[in-house]
């Protein structure tokens, strides 16, 4: 591919951002953490911010993985307030991981 289709593609794919961005924007959902609504606008504000091209990792947690956790049937409600809890109490040093999950099973 060449500089010339690369800059066209990198310049539509922020024009896609931007348009999801103003969608996703419009949905009370984007405006509460733990919800995908939330990190798809954060991410979507974060490249186009920085660039498409940016260095960046993420890593996705979900609803499933807390029943894969318990036994118990986990609804979407607590799930919610679960990945509340993690957002408010991350600690980037340690990250998420499983026995964060844990952790947060134990408080709800």
């Amino acid at each position: 591919m060449d500089n010339h289709t690369n800059s066209q593609n990198t310049t539509e794919l922020m024009n896609q951002l931007d348009r999801l961005l103003t969608l996703l924007l419009s949905v009370p959902e984007s405006e509460r953490p733990s919800n995908a609504a939330y990190y798809l606008a954060k991410l979507a504000r974060y490249t186009i911010n920085r660039g498409a091209d940016y260095p960046m990792i993420a890593s996705v947690w979900s609803h499933g993985d807390f029943e894969d956790l318990t036994e118990e049937e986990i609804s979407s409600d607590r799930a919610r307030k679960l990945f509340a809890l993690i957002d408010r109490t991350h600690n980037a040093e340690i990250g998420i991981n499983w026995d964060v999950l844990n952790a947060a099973l134990d408080v709800y």
